[in-house]
C-alpha cells in the first residue's frame, strides 16, 4: 500500500510534460507535410525578417534570363510540395491493382484509438509490474524510487512482450496468405503443372510485370517473404514461451511476497503463551476481529492480483490481434495504401489531388505576385515589366518538368 500511494503521489511534473511533448511530436510528424507548408508560407509573409522582404531587394535578372534570382528562390521553396504531373486516374488504378494482387485491398494500419488503448494498457501493465517488483530491487532506496525502478523494469518487460505478441500475430497473418497461395497452387489447372511456385522478379507498384501469370504467382511476388513457401511459427513459439515464463515468474514472485508479508505479520502479532482461560476469553474478542481482517485483506490481495492477471493476458491478446488484423505484409502495400487512403473512389481521389495541387499553386502564385510588386517598388518605383505576365508559378513548374519544351516554345516566339 505504501508503494502504490507513493506512485500516485510522487509522479513528477516533468513526466506529464514529457508525455504531452511526445503526443505533440507525434501529431506534428503525422501532419508534417501540411505543417511545413504553412510554416513556410508564414515565414515568407513575416514583416522585416520575412523571406519576401529580404528577396525583394534583389530585382536584377541575369543576362538573357526570364526570371530574377529572387523569383526562382521563392518558387523553388514551394515546388517540392507539388507531386509529379501524372494522371491521377492511372495512379489510382496502379495502387488498387497492387493491393488486389497481394490480397490486401481494404486492409488498414493500426488506428489511432487502438494505439492509444494499447499504450494505456501497456502503462497499466508496467505499473503492475513496478508495484510487484519494487520490493525486489535495491532495498535501501525510498519507496518512491523503488517504485520507479520497478516501473522502468516493467516498461522493458511490457515492451518486449508487446513486440513479441505483435510479431506472432503478423506471422500468423502471413501464414494465412501462404496457405492460400499453396492451396491455389495445389488446385492449379493442368496447363500450369510445369510452373514452379516461385516469385516473379522485379515486380513493383509502378511495374506490374506479371500480368499474364497465375494469381498465386502474382500474390507471392508481392509478399515480403523469403525462403521456402511454407508456414513459419518461430515468432509464435517464442512469444508463447516468453509470455508463459513471465506469467509463471510473476505468480511465483507474488506468492513469495505474500508469504513474506504473512510471516512478518505473524511475528508482529505474536504473544506469549496464554493459559486456557485467557485463550478462551480472547478468542471471542480481538483475535476473532484480527483474523477476520486478515482474511479480508488476503481476499482483496487475491482479487487484485487476479485483475492484474487479466490486464496482463488482455495486453498480450490485444498485441496479437493488432498484429493479425492490422498492418501490411506486401512489399509496397503500405505505399499503395498511403496513395489511396485520401478517398473512397477514383473520382474523389482525382478531385482531392487536383484540389491539393490547386491550393499549392494558388498560394505560391500569390506570394510570387507579392514579391514581384515589392521588386518593382525597389527597382524603378513601380514601373511595369513587360515579362511580368510570363513569370508565374505554373510557368516555373512547367520549366522544371519539361525544360526542353519550354525553351523551344520561347525561341519560336522570339523569332516570330
Amino acid at each position: 500500500m505504501e508503494v502504490s500511494n507513493a506512485f500516485f503521489q510522487g509522479v513528477p511534473i516533468w513526466l506529464w510534460w514529457m508525455f504531452g511533448g511526445l503526443l505533440l511530436m507525434s501529431l506534428l510528424w503525422h501532419y508534417r507535410h501540411h505543417v511545413s507548408f504553412e510554416l513556410k508560407k508564414i515565414y515568407c509573409l513575416l514583416p522585416f525578417i520575412g523571406l519576401i522582404t529580404r528577396l525583394a531587394k534583389d530585382a536584377e535578372k541575369p543576362a538573357n534570363a526570364l526570371w530574377t534570382r529572387a523569383e526562382r528562390v521563392l518558387c523553388s521553396i514551394f515546388y517540392p510540395y507539388l507531386p509529379e504531373w501524372i494522371d491521377y486516374g492511372s495512379l489510382w488504378d496502379k495502387a488498387t491493382l497492387y493491393l488486389q494482387r497481394c490480397s490486401e485491398l481494404g486492409r488498414k494500419p493500426c488506428p489511432l484509438w487502438l494505439g492509444a488503448a494499447i499504450f494505456l494498457i501497456l502503462c497499466l501493465e508496467a505499473s503492475a509490474f513496478g508495484i510487484l517488483l519494487s520490493d525486489f530491487v535495491v532495498q535501501n532506496l525510498p519507496a518512491r524510487y523503488k517504485l520507479w525502478a520497478g516501473v522502468a523494469i516493467g516498461c522493458v518487460i511490457s515492451g518486449v512482450l508487446l513486440y513479441l505478441t505483435h510479431s506472432a500475430g503478423r506471422e500468423q497473418y502471413l501464414n494465412s496468405h501462404i496457405a492460400k497461395i499453396r492451396d491455389e497452387y495445389a488446385n492449379r489447372p493442368a496447363s500450369e503443372t510445369e510452373m514452379g511456385l516461385r516469385p516473379f522478379p522485379d515486380v513493383s507498384l509502378d511495374h506490374p510485370l506479371d500480368s499474364g501469370l497465375p494469381s498465386y504467382i502474382q500474390h507471392l511476388s508481392r509478399l515480403d517473404y523469403r525462403g521456402k513457401v511454407q508456414p513459419r511459427h518461430w515468432a509464435t513459439v517464442m512469444a508463447l514461451t516468453v509470455v508463459c515464463t513471465v506469467g509463471v515468474t510473476t505468480y511465483k514472485l507474488r506468492e513469495s511476497l505474500h508469504h513474506d508479508q504473512t510471516v512478518a505479520t505473524q511475528k508482529q502479532t505474536a504473544t506469549p503463551p496464554l493459559t486456557e482461560e485467557e485463550a478462551l476469553l480472547l478468542s471471542s474478542g480481538s483475535d476473532a476481529s484480527a483474523s477476520a481482517a486478515f482474511q479480508v485483506n488476503e481476499a482483496t490481495a487475491r482479487w487484485g492480483f487476479l485483475g492484474l492477471g487479466f490486464i496482463f493476458l488482455g495486453a498480450q491478446a490485444l498485441g496479437f490481434l493488432c498484429g493479425y488484423h492490422f498492418g501490411f505484409i506486401g512489399k509496397q502495400a503500405r505505399e499503395a495504401y498511403q496513395i489511396l487512403k485520401c478517398a473512397q473512389n477514383k473520382e474523389a481521389f482525382e478531385s482531392y489531388n487536383r484540389h491539393r495541387d490547386d491550393y499549392v499553386i494558388y498560394t505560391a502564385q500569390r506570394l510570387l505576385e507579392k514579391l514581384q510588386q515589392r521588386q518593382r517598388q525597389y527597382a524603378n518605383g513601380g514601373g511595369y515589366d513587360n515579362d511580368l505576365d510570363k513569370r508565374t508559378f505554373r510557368r516555373y513548374v512547367q520549366e522544371m518538368r519539361s525544360p526542353e519544351e519550354v525553351l523551344s516554345t520561347r525561341s519560336s516566339s522570339t523569332v516570330s
